[in-house]
């Protein structure tokens, strides 16, 4: 008993498994199926999280070094809004 969804990479596979044959009736079919649904779900939510964290790591590292840029550029630069405040100055 497999299941995968059509719009994901495939990592793997659940299986099911028994000793006799035709030990899983019609009925209890769907939910193993229901199952592997919610196992993938689960793995996929965690990859999600992981890449998520990978990404915020990214992007606070980048911002770190844009500061240490904007900090020591040797020309002044001037941030302003749409309202011509000064936002950030170095």
């Amino acid at each position: 008993m497999f299941a995968s969804f059509d719009d994901c990479a495939r990592l793997g596979s659940l299986g099911f498994a028994a000793a006799r044959k035709n030990a899983y009736s019609a009925a209890e079919i769907p939910f193993l199926m229901l199952v592997t649904d919610q196992v993938a779900l689960a793995v996929d939510n965690v990859m999600r999280n992981d890449e998520q964290e990978r990404t915020k790591e990214e992007l606070r590292k980048q911002r770190a070094h844009f500061e240490k840029l904007f900090e020591l550029a040797p020309e002044p630069i001037v941030v302003r809004d749409i309202d011509n405040r000064v936002l950030r100055a170095n």
